[in-house]
């Protein structure tokens, strides 16, 4: 049963109370996906090349988008290597490379300790992950993509319900398409990230997990499986001594 908002209190100050108590929980996770991704993440980048807009004028997608920055990534695997750049791109390029196509890693490793503390919360109801495209201020694509047919990203990210129809968007990977913040209120999300009109597609958190448990143990399944045993056990040994 949902206790009451505080009594003379309006809601919206309400929202700020419960953001004030997600906040510390959600730049710990931040701090720590990114910690990983800098330490365990064997991906050799060589070169971060800025493209001209205009080559976005003959792709079927962004090219409705004049405000994105684009960019070609040269990298290549190495497993058993730490993370490596060329040069220092700056902060924000640095973040975009790291957790590049981790949205799905990050929601797989966090997700049962992320909802173990938000029920800690007083009026928590839920979380959900969903799918869906976004607006992007930059994005990286591979070196060898031709113009006009790269790929389009989708993107994951976690919804946290509360009573009152209270909800918010943790986002803690969307460092790879220029956005720079990590929590949202839901409108918030959908006017400043989501493409117009965007209904993300909700996913399925139970069968994402028991599949990445098979490509864990599985060497034959490739590295995704393997990168989230190690950020697994990385949360797991960080969580012993939390200190947000």
């Amino acid at each position: 049963m949902a206790s009451n908002p505080p009594p003379n209190q309006p809601l919206h100050a309400y929202v700020m109370q419960i953001r004030d108590r997600i906040v510390p929980l959600a730049n710990f996770l931040d701090s720590q996906w990114l910690d990983f991704c800098s330490k365990q993440k064997t991906l050799l980048v060589s070169g971060i090349v800025p493209q001209p807009a205009e080559t976005l004028g003959h792709h079927y997608h962004y090219k409705d988008m004049p405000d994105v920055r684009y960019y070609k990534i040269v990298y290549a695997w190495s497993e058993g290597l730490p993370f490596a750049l060329c040069d220092d791109p700056g902060d924000e390029l640095r973040k975009a490379v790291l957790t590049r196509c981790t949205c799905e890693d990050v929601a797989i490793v966090f997700w049962e300790y992320l909802e173990r503390k938000l029920e800690e919360i007083p009026d928590f109801v839920k979380i959900e992950s969903k799918i869906a495209g976004v607006h992007p201020r930059i994005i990286l694509f591979d070196h060898n993509d031709l113009p006009g047919k790269e790929q389009v990203f989708s993107h994951n990210y976690i919804i946290i319900t509360f009573e009152w129809g209270i909800r918010f968007v943790l986002d803690l990977t969307g460092y790879q398409f220029g956005f720079q913040r990590i929590l949202y209120t839901l409108a918030e999300y959908e006017s400043q990230v989501l493409r117009e009109a965007e209904d993300g597609e909700v996913v399925d958190m139970g069968e994402a997990i028991r599949r990445n448990e098979i490509l864990a143990t599985d060497l034959e399944a490739g590295i995704p499986g393997r990168i989230r045993a190690r950020a697994s056990e990385l949360l797991e040994f960080a969580l012993r001594s939390e200190t947000w």
